[in-house]
C-alpha cells in the first residue's frame, strides 16, 4: 500500500466509475455538492479518518442519494428506494476495484432526511473501504 492510496478520493472515483459502468445513470459527485442538481444525484464523501493497520487501511465513505421531491412537496420514496436498492445490490456482499474493497458497513446506520429548503429527500449510508 502506498501513501497515495491513503487519499480517499481515488477510491471514491473508482467507485463512481463502477456504478456508472453498471448502469447507474444518476450524476455522482465525489466530495463536493452539486452546483446544478437535477432530479437526483449521488454524493460520495470521506467520513472520518483513515485507520492504518500496516498491511491495509480502512476508510469510511458516506454515500448519499438525493431525489427531488414531487411537485406537491411530497417525497419521491419509490424513486429513492429503487436507486438505493440498486446500489445495495451492486455492493452485496462487497466489490473489489483497483486495490480497494467496498462494502456496506455492518451496523452503518441508514438515515433518511427531507429538506423543504432544498426540495430533496436524501438517504445516506456508510460504506467501509479496505485499502491494500
Amino acid at each position: 500500500m502506498t501513501t497515495e492510496k491513503l487519499n480517499p478520493t481515488p477510491a471514491m472515483i473508482a467507485l463512481r466509475s463502477f456504478f456508472q459502468e453498471n448502469g447507474i445513470e444518476t450524476k455522482i459527485y465525489v466530495g463536493s455538492f452539486p452546483t446544478k442538481a437535477g432530479d437526483e444525484y449521488i454524493r460520495l464523501m470521506a467520513n472520518g479518518n483513515i485507520r492504518d493497520f500496516n498491511m491495509y487501511a480502512v476508510q469510511v465513505v458516506l454515500l448519499s442519494i438525493s431525489v427531488k421531491n414531487l411537485s406537491d412537496g411530497t417525497q419521491n420514496i419509490p424513486k429513492l428506494t429503487a436507486l438505493f436498492n440498486r446500489i445495495a445490490e451492486l455492493l452485496n456482499p462487497s466489490v473489489e476495484l483497483e486495490g480497494y474493497i467496498f462494502q456496506i458497513r455492518k451496523g452503518g446506520a441508514v438515515s433518511e432526511t427531507s429538506s423543504f429548503h432544498s426540495g430533496y429527500t436524501t438517504k445516506s449510508i456508510n460504506l467501509q473501504v479496505f485499502i491494500y
